[in-house]
C-alpha cells in the first residue's frame, strides 16, 4: 500500500515534511477520538496512521529529500503513540470499563522505557539493532510489542466487545517484550565482555 501511494506522490509537489505534518495531525485526531470514547473511529484512524507513518520516509528516499527535520519524526511518533494510550486509559477509567486502567498504562509505559534501554544498549555496544543479534531476535521481531500490533489488538478487542481486556493485553504484551529484550541484551553484553576480557 505504501509503495503504491509513494509511486503516485513522487510525481507531485508533495514533500516528505508535509506528509509528516499531515500524519501527525491525523494521529492526534485519533487521540481525541479515543479520549471521547469513539473507539471504532479512533482505531480506524490509528490503522490509517500505520500506513501514513511510513510514507514520508519512503518519499524522502525516492525524491532524495532527506533532512535533519525528518529525524524528528520518531520523536513525534512517540508523542502521539503514547497520547493514544493515555487517552484510552482516561476513557476506560472514567467510563468504568476498566477502573484500574492507569495501572496498565503504567505497566505499558514502564515496559516501553525498559525496552528502549535494552535496545539502546545493543545499538551502543554492537552498532546494530537488537533484532539483528541472531535468528531468534529476527523471529521475535515479528511478534514483539509495537504500535501496529497493539492497534490490531484493540481492533479485535472492540470487535469482541472487550476493549478493556485488549488494553490489559497490550500492557502485558509490552512487559513480555521488554523482558525478552532485557534478557537478550544482558546476554549479548555479557558475551561481548567475556570476549574482550584479557586471557
Amino acid at each position: 500500500i505504501e509503495t503504491f501511494i509513494v509511486d503516485k506522490l513522487c510525481k507531485t509537489t508533495v514533500t516528505p515534511n508535509q506528509l509528516t505534518i499531515f500524519c501527525n495531525v491525523v494521529a492526534w485526531g485519533a487521540t481525541i477520538l479515543f479520549a471521547t470514547g469513539n473507539l471504532g473511529w479512533g482505531i480506524a484512524i490509528a490503522l490509517a496512521v500505520g500506513v501514513l507513518d511510513g510514507l514520508d520516509g519512503k518519499l524522502a528516499r525516492v525524491k532524495l529529500e532527506t533532512s535533519e527535520a525528518g529525524k524528528l519524526e520518531h520523536f513525534f511518533d512517540v508523542l502521539f503513540e503514547n497520547s493514544w494510550w493515555v487517552a484510552l486509559a482516561c476513557h476506560l477509567s472514567l467510563s468504568g470499563k476498566l477502573p484500574d486502567a492507569f495501572s496498565y498504562l503504567g505497566l505499558l509505559i514502564g515496559a516501553q522505557v525498559l525496552n528502549a534501554l535494552a535496545r539502546a544498549s545493543i545499538v551502543r555496544y554492537y552498532g546494530k539493532s537488537i533484532s539483528e543479534l541472531g535468528r531468534f531476535d529476527r523471529i521475535f521481531r515479528l511478534v514483539g510489542g509495537r504500535r501496529n500490533i497493539y492497534v490490531w489488538i484493540l481492533a479485535l478487542g472492540l470487535i469482541r466487545g472487550t476493549p478493556a481486556g485488549a488494553f490489559k493485553l497490550i500492557g502485558w504484551w509490552e512487559a513480555v517484550t521488554a523482558a525478552v529484550h532485557l534478557a537478550r541484551a544482558a546476554w549479548a553484553l555479557w558475551t561481548l565482555r567475556s570476549q574482550s576480557a584479557p586471557r
